[in-house]
């Protein structure tokens, strides 16, 4: 998870989290706040730095439920204190840590990009080439009204944030539509890629003449050709970029081919973490996508290594 992302959680459900108490009326104690703390700790479950202290909480919080008690051990009462304390602290550690490095802290609706990083940095160079080809060359993450803007780079595996800018955000946004639209499309052209690319593995171990072989080769070819265009008129129609000549249509096919090998590569594109839910619901289905390619690409490098024995 991205450091920003991180305090964001952080910062979003201290209060709530901070407000579970005991309170005592005579007789009775009572546990307030139960219900708001619970639903913002699960918000942080998945944060690993505060791990430890989010499990020791929950573990007693859920015990108690919400409602009255004629009689709280004492001993209990200071094990609830404690629990609490520890996790609200951690969670005050990284809210000032995070402020003290005077790190942009307001969010704007746009994509949060996991950027893959290689060991040789020629590579990464490539890599980012590639990417900044299809932010600025791709005929549909243009539009007249909206752009993107980078805004911040973050930590946490390799994190590029960048806003839109202009237009009528939200839902309404064209630019994310049309964006979210091209991603998903781009995940399925991949996924078929690597699917054809199996087919040529266990093509090559078939016991078939080679002339065979390259006509059956041929044809995968020319059907993947056909879905990327069928892809790329579609999403024309989609996104009402009717205007896409020659060049831009060059375009088009060479973003989907660069972004798919950055997705092998690990890349994914998200809605920034503080997006309307109406902007998170356009990237959301995305997430299993990425989970499928990079299972196929898996079976792809098993396949040519068994050949490879095989030789």
């Amino acid at each position: 998870m991205k450091i920003g992302d991180i305090y964001i959680q952080c910062k979003k459900n201290y209060p709530a989290i901070k407000e579970i108490d005991i309170t005592k009326d005579g007789d009775y104690h009572q546990i307030i706040g139960v219900e708001q703390g619970i639903a913002a700790c699960e918000n942080l479950k998945k944060i690993e730095c505060l791990k430890e202290e989010y499990d020791n909480f929950m573990e007693m919080i859920t015990d108690f439920g919400d409602g009255l008690f004629t009689y709280l051990d004492h001993n209990v009462m200071l094990e609830f204190e404690k629990k609490k304390n520890n996790l609200v602290h951690a969670i005050e550690c990284i809210i000032k840590l995070y402020e003290s490095t005077g790190l942009k802290t307001r969010k704007d609706i746009g994509l949060d990009i996991k950027f893959p990083v290689s060991n040789s940095f020629t590579d990464f160079r490539k890599d980012i080439d590639d990417l900044e080809f299809v932010l600025t060359k791709c005929p549909f993450f243009q539009d007249e009204k909206e752009s993107l803007r980078l805004e911040t780079v973050d930590i946490g595996s390799f994190w590029l944030t960048f806003s839109v800018v202009g237009g009528a955000l939200v839902a309404g946004s064209v630019l994310l539509n049309n964006i979210a639209a091209f991603v998903d499309k781009c995940i399925i052209i991949r996924s078929h890629y690597l699917t054809t690319e199996k087919q040529k593995v266990e093509l090559e171990k078939a016991k078939i003449e080679q002339k065979q072989k390259n006509e059956i080769i041929e044809s995968l070819d020319s059907f993947y050709k056909v879905m990327v265009d069928n892809s790329i008129n579609e999403l024309k129609e989609k996104s009402k970029c009717n205007n896409l000549d020659g060049e831009e249509y060059g375009r088009a096919k060479q973003s989907l081919e660069k972004l798919g090998k950055l997705i092998d590569k690990g890349l994914q594109v998200y809605s920034t973490i503080d997006s309307p839910e109406e902007v998170k619901t356009l990237f959301e289905p995305l997430k299993m996508s990425y989970l499928s390619v990079n299972n196929k690409l898996k079976l792809i490098e098993e396949k040519s290594d068994t050949g490879k024995d095989n030789l």
